[in-house]
C-alpha cells in the first residue's frame, strides 16, 4: 500500500490528536512516525500498526493518558 493511499487513514489518526493534551499528542505523533518508517509495506502490518494506534487513542480518550495495549500476536 502507497503512502498516498494511506494519507486519509493517516489524516484521520492526526485529526484524532487534536483534542488530546501535548504530552499525549506527541506520543501519538511517535506512534504514527514509527508507521511511516516502520511498516513493512503490507496491507496487514500498516492495519495492525494503525490499531495500536487507534486503541491508544481510545484509551488516551477514556482513561486520560496513553496506554500501549497489550500487543497481539499477527495473524
Amino acid at each position: 500500500m502507497s503512502s498516498s493511499k494511506r494519507a486519509p487513514e493517516l489524516k484521520s489518526v492526526a485529526d484524532s490528536l487534536s483534542g488530546l493534551p501535548a504530552t499525549e499528542a506527541a506520543a501519538l505523533r511517535m506512534a504514527l512516525q514509527e508507521i511511516l518508517t516502520k511498516t513493512d509495506g503490507t496491507s496487514a502490518d500498516f492495519e495492525a500498526r494503525l490499531g495500536l494506534i487507534q486503541r491508544r487513542l481510545l484509551a488516551a480518550g477514556t482513561k486520560g493518558s496513553v496506554e500501549s495495549p497489550p500487543e497481539q500476536p499477527a495473524d
